[in-house]
């Protein structure tokens, strides 16, 4: 069984105020050699005694790579780039799977993915599982959840603790001839302002809002002047189906796109986070001016990655590299609060997310929790970085694991599992030279990632759930089943 080290617990006594707890409020390094478990103190019984709101974003399908202050040479971010300036963004935040339903479930319970179940819903939330939603309920905060993601429904469990839960159709039904469904613009827009409304609903009292949106996921194109913005041919905006025509072939068909189709799709892909973007930017705005924010943290992240033809697929679900899994992480504390801004290159997974607000928000993460808190690495930010990364991919057929700049990639083989590829992603940041093979790879860290998948990769806790007709339809135009 593998080690779980994880950072020192914060002295909850620090949280008896927004200002002490951020004083104290961390980076993550993630598991690291002379860490503890995350402290489990029981909270005062429905009595918030952290910040008063949190505000969680999902940008869905939303890659790192594709962040300007990340090092992306185009302006696609100028709202995340800002808040950045503002808080602390991680530059290695990863996703436990490439896949929404795998990430949120990891995200909203803290543990690493299980063994998948045969079926649509390879992944449910079981009623026996603690989920962030219900611990910050069990403090006295109010709950809400707004999704226009497909996978984030009452039957996979996610509904489980919020208080006000809705989710929404993002797409327009299908017309005849048509290859695919057309995204609905005003979906969007109306998730930010019921969410808007929520937060603005709460006049006293403390909140936890869960926002997920479905950009920049595809259909990619946007609104202009956003859906031309980084095309090299502005006319080429006016055949809209066409990034969704190739990507479709490319997965079903195995047709191998042209350089310049690649491009074609990249530009459009960033120009729906652009789109995004200024949306957010428009949405925090009218909620500071209201004067909501200012003693709430706000989170923006992902949910996965996006691939653009790396390693010979579009769009994101049946790998682990980079592209698929790496995710933004911005974290911007409430105003007044004495911390060090900035960039940060510890390494943070989303299964710590659930123990790093237990932290800063006073309330007991429980003992089943495999991620570990990262609050107490900003005041001490490190140079070094031994953090390690677990992702698998939602068919559990390949399981990434990394320490520092080395990382394997094992594949399932009958009931078991081989290191087939290994990357020092220091020297080949692009996962273009596997190592296996070539010398001998480092066989302690093989040994630790062998363990790693024996601890996590566990039976399931419930059963295989059922999707309804509604999801089916929509999970089936955005390309997760074959027409």
């Amino acid at each position: 069984m593998v080690v779980r080290n994880f950072l020192s617990a914060l002295n909850l006594s620090l949280l008896g105020a927004s200002c002490a707890v951020f004083l104290a409020f961390g980076v993550g390094c993630g598991r690291s050699e002379t860490s503890t478990p995350v402290a489990t103190v029981a909270p005062k019984a429905n009595t918030p005694h952290g910040p008063r709101g949190c505000l969680y974003i999902v940008l869905d399908a939303f890659d790192a790579g594709h962040v300007s202050h990340l090092g992306y040479p185009r302006e696609t971010t100028p709202v995340l780039d800002a808040l950045a300036r503002r808080g602390v963004s991680f530059t290695r935040a990863y996703s436990q799977c490439p896949n929404t339903l795998g990430s949120t479930q990891s995200l909203m319970s803290g543990r690493y993915l299980p063994a998948p179940l045969p079926g649509d819903l390879p992944y449910v939330l079981g009623a026996s599982t603690p989920l962030l939603a219900e611990a910050f309920r069990a403090v006295g905060y109010r709950t809400s959840a707004f999704s226009e993601n497909p996978w984030i429904r009452e039957n996979t469990g996610f509904a489980r603790g919020f208080d006000d839960f809705k989710s929404y159709e993002p797409l327009l039904p299908k017309v005849q001839g048509h290859p695919s469904r057309k995204r609905d613009e005003a979906i969007t827009t109306k998730v930010l302002a019921d969410a808007e409304r929520w937060i603005l609903d709460r006049e006293t009292g403390g909140w936890f809002c869960y926002l997920h949106v479905l950009r920049p996921h595809d259909p990619y194109l946007a609104p202009e002047p956003y859906g031309e913005r980084f095309l090299a041919d502005p006319s080429a905006a006016d055949t809209p189906e066409r990034d969704v025509d190739l990507m479709f072939r490319t997965r079903w068909r195995n047709y191998r796109p042209s350089t310049e189709e690649v491009q074609y799709v990249t530009d459009l892909y960033d120009g729906s986070i652009a789109y995004i973007d200024a949306l957010v930017g428009g949405f925090l705005d009218r909620l500071t001016t209201a004067g909501r924010l200012e003693d709430a943290l706000v989170i923006v992240t992902s949910d996965h990655g996006e691939a653009f033809m790396q390693h010979g697929s579009f769009k994101h679900g049946n790998t682990v590299f980079e592209e698929m899994i790496h995710v933004p992480f911005v974290m911007v504390p409430p105003s007044g609060t004495d911390w060090p801004i900035g960039l940060r290159n510890q390494t943070i997974e989303l299964v710590d997310v659930f123990p790093t607000l237990a932290n800063l928000f006073g309330f007991a993460a429980p003992p089943s929790l495999d991620g570990g808190s990262f609050v107490e690495a900003l005041r001490a930010p490190s140079r070094a970085d031994t953090g390690t990364v677990y992702s698998q991919t939602l068919k559990g057929d390949r399981i990434a694991y990394r320490r520092g700049d080395t990382k394997f990639v094992f594949s399932q083989k009958g009931p078991g599992f081989s290191p087939d590829e290994c990357y020092d992603l220091f020297a080949d940041p692009g996962e273009k030279s596997n190592l296996c093979g070539i010398g001998s790879p480092p066989a302690d860290l093989v040994a630790e990632g062998l363990a790693a998948i024996e601890d996590y990769f566990r039976a399931p806790e419930a059963a295989a759930g059922t999707l309804d007709a509604e999801q089916a339809e929509a999970l089936k135009a955005l390309g997760y089943v074959k027409e």
